[in-house]
């Protein structure tokens, strides 16, 4: 079972996609990341499990951009962030 609430992380993996990323959309990565925390399965982030994985999650940024974490109990590893061309590529 998912929980409603988790201590969350970013790895280097993800600060390295992270800061190639243009700056607007890091702003807005900020901000996901708060209504995240606030609430993890706000409508907008559409914070779902990736098919065929039993722990892989992806929320979404916006209309172009993800972010996938890992999840083990009440936390989450974000490992990759980028857009959704790549995302669909990747996952």
């Amino acid at each position: 079972m998912v929980p409603n609430q988790f201590t969350s992380f970013r790895n280097a993996d993800f600060n390295k996609c992270y800061f190639e990323l243009p700056t607007a959309v890091r702003k807005m990565t900020v901000e996901a990341y708060r209504k995240f925390c606030d609430d993890p399965y706000q409508s907008g982030l559409r914070f779902k499990k990736l098919k065929n994985s039993d722990d892989l999650y992806s929320v979404r940024l916006n209309r172009s951009y993800r972010a996938v974490g890992v999840v083990a109990d009440a936390e989450i590893i974000w490992f990759w962030i980028g857009t959704k061309q790549a995302f669909e590529k990747i996952f």
